[in-house]
């Protein structure tokens, strides 16, 4: 497959840096989610705002990355460590490069919004690709597998809106 051979030659061409060019990975998504954010808004925002969405990124996919670990572990033989995940959700994230031509084309033309959001699926794509890929798991375990940490944060959302729902009704009407 041609993303199986991109991977490696990646990973050949990085060697021993393959750590540093996936973390470098968050970075660029980081700046290319700040630079969206400065052209859509129109206004130069801080570094600190930029240093905010950095370990948003970096915690989140660390969250995440975790998540799809355990949740590997427990559907398979094969161990697949929460650092190589995290580490090509790092290289996974270079695909943002294209938010920022998307962003222009958005100005330009004020429509197809949408296509912003292509990027997170192509994202999404890449990773179920990679599960696949070092598990024995087919399309739809590895899909559950990169959307398991989202069904987890999506339950607990729910639950925490139903639950200051109830004690809001049992505090209003009691």
């Amino acid at each position: 497959m041609i993303m199986e051979r991109i991977y490696n030659e990646i990973k050949e061409l990085v060697g021993n840096k393959y750590d540093f060019f996936s973390l470098l990975g968050y970075v660029f998504w980081a700046f290319n989610i700040y630079l969206s954010i400065s052209l859509l808004s129109g206004k130069i925002l801080g570094i600190y705002f930029f240093a905010f969405i950095l370990f948003l990124i970096f915690i989140v996919n660390f969250v995440f990355s975790s998540i799809t670990s355990l949740y590997i572990d427990m559907q398979s033989d094969i161990p697949l460590r929460s650092k190589e995940i995290f580490y090509f959700y790092g290289l996974s994230s270079y695909i943002s490069f294209l938010l920022i031509p998307l962003v222009y084309l958005f100005l330009f033309t004020n429509k197809n919004l949408y296509l912003i959001f292509l990027i997170g699926f192509f994202i999404w794509i890449l990773r179920v690709w990679f599960v696949k890929k070092k598990t024995s798991f087919g399309v739809i375990n590895s899909m559950i597998a990169v959307f398991f940490p989202h069904i987890i944060i999506f339950v607990c959302i729910f639950a925490f809106v139903l639950t200051i729902s109830l004690i809001s009704f049992i505090y209003l009407y009691g």
